[in-house]
C-alpha cells in the first residue's frame, strides 16, 4: 500500500531532468524537424531570389537541410570561432569560395544553429576571419597590379578596392565586444603566413577578385526592402552574403492547409541528423519532402522506412541514379 503523503512529495532532481529529456526529445522529434526545415528553406529560397547571380554555397553538413538545390558547398566550422579558439584552418582553405566569389561577384553560404542564437558562430567569426585573412594576403599582388596599370595609364577609381583603397579590416557583427575583436585582430598576420605556406593560388586570386571579401549577414529578423536591394556590382566589395535559415527560439505552429497539423518550430533543425532524421540524408529529404509532410506526425517514421526501402532497391538497381548515392 502506497502512504498517501508519498504521493505528494516534490519531484526529485532525476525526476525533473528525466522529464526535460522527454519534453526535449518530444520537441525534435522527426516531424516537426521535417516541417521546421521546410519552412526555413522557404525563407533561404526567398534570399536566394534577390541575389539571382550568386552561387548558394550549404556550409556542411546542416546547411545542406536549407535549400533543395545548392551549387556547392564549403566548410567552415563553428569552433574555429569560438571565444578563446579562434582558428584559421589550413585543412579547410575553402579556396573555391573566394574564386567563386570573384568570379561570380559574391556568393550566399546559408547555415543554421540550434544553439538559441540568430548566426551559429561559423558565420561570425570564423567565416569573418577567413574573409580578412584571404583579403590581407591578396592586398600586396594587388598592389602591384594597380602600380602596374598606373604605368600603362589604366587608372582605378577609389571605389575599385584595389592597392590602397584593399580594405584588409576584420569585419564582425556589431555585437562581437571590442575586447574579442581586438584579440583576433592580432592573429589575422600570423594566418595570413600560414595561408602563404601552404601554397594557396594567391597570385592567380588576386588577377580576378577585384574588390575585398566583406560579410553581410541575413537572418528571418533582418529588414530588407526588396525594392531597395544593392545588387553586387553596385558594391564597394565582393559580398559574402551569410543566411541564418533559423530563427532562435522555439514555439508552436500550424500548417498550411492542406497538412494543417500543429508542430513544434525547432530551431536549426538540421543540426545533429544523426538525432533525428531516422536515416534521411537531405538529397533524400528533399526528393521525397511532400511524402513526408503528407504522413503527419504518427505515420512519419513509417514513411521515412518506406522510403529508405525503396531507395536501397534503386541503390542496387541502378547505381549512381539513386538518390542515397547522391547523398
Amino acid at each position: 500500500m502506497i502512504d498517501d503523503a508519498d504521493a505528494f512529495l516534490p519531484p526529485t532532481q532525476e525526476s525533473i531532468w528525466k522529464v526535460t529529456r522527454q519534453l526535449k526529445k518530444e520537441q525534435s522529434s522527426l516531424y516537426n524537424c521535417v516541417a521546421s526545415i521546410l519552412s526555413d528553406a522557404a525563407f533561404v529560397s526567398e534570399v536566394r531570389a534577390l541575389y539571382p547571380s550568386l552561387p548558394l554555397l550549404a556550409n556542411l553538413r546542416c546547411g545542406l537541410w536549407y535549400t533543395r538545390q545548392a551549387d556547392g558547398t564549403c566548410y567552415y566550422k563553428s569552433t574555429d570561432g569560438h571565444n578563446g579558439n579562434w582558428s584559421f584552418s589550413c585543412t579547410r582553405i575553402n579556396w573555391h569560395v573566394c574564386e567563386l566569389a570573384a568570379k561570380h561577384g559574391g556568393v550566399i553560404i546559408v547555415d543554421a544553429t540550434r544553439k538559441g542564437k540568430r548566426f551559429p558562430d561559423a558565420m561570425t567569426k570564423t567565416i569573418p576571419i577567413w574573409a580578412a585573412v584571404v583579403n590581407r594576403a591578396a592586398w600586396p599582388r594587388q598592389w602591384q597590379l594597380q602600380r602596374r596599370d598606373a604605368g600603362n595609364g589604366v587608372g582605378h577609381g577609389d571605389g575599385d578596392g584595389v592597392g590602397d583603397g584593399w580594405d584588409v579590416g576584420l569585419h564582425l557583427p556589431l555585437w562581437i565586444s571590442s575586447n574579442e575583436r581586438a584579440q583576433i585582430e592580432r592573429r589575422l598576420d600570423g594566418w595570413v603566413d600560414a595561408l602563404l605556406r601552404v601554397g594557396a593560388d594567391v597570385e592567380g586570386l588576386a588577377k580576378v577578385l577585384r574588390k575585398p571579401l566583406r560579410p553581410l549577414w541575413i537572418s528571418q529578423s533582418s529588414t530588407i526592402w526588396v525594392d531597395q536591394v544593392a545588387q553586387p556590382d553596385q558594391l564597394p566589395f565582393t559580398p559574402l552574403y551569410l543566411v541564418s535559415a533559423s530563427q532562435p527560439h522555439s514555439y508552436l505552429r500550424q500548417q498550411q492547409q492542406p497538412h494543417a497539423w500543429t508542430y513544434v518550430y525547432v530551431p536549426g533543425a538540421g543540426d545533429d541528423e544523426e538525432s533525428w532524421a531516422a536515416g534521411l540524408a537531405p538529397a533524400v529529404f528533399w526528393a521525397h519532402y511532400t511524402e513526408l509532410l503528407q504522413a503527419g506526425p504518427t505515420g512519419v517514421y513509417n514513411a521515412v522506412h518506406q522510403i529508405l526501402r525503396r531507395e536501397a532497391a534503386a541503390l542496387a538497381e541502378h547505381g549512381a541514379n539513386s538518390t542515397i548515392l547522391a547523398a
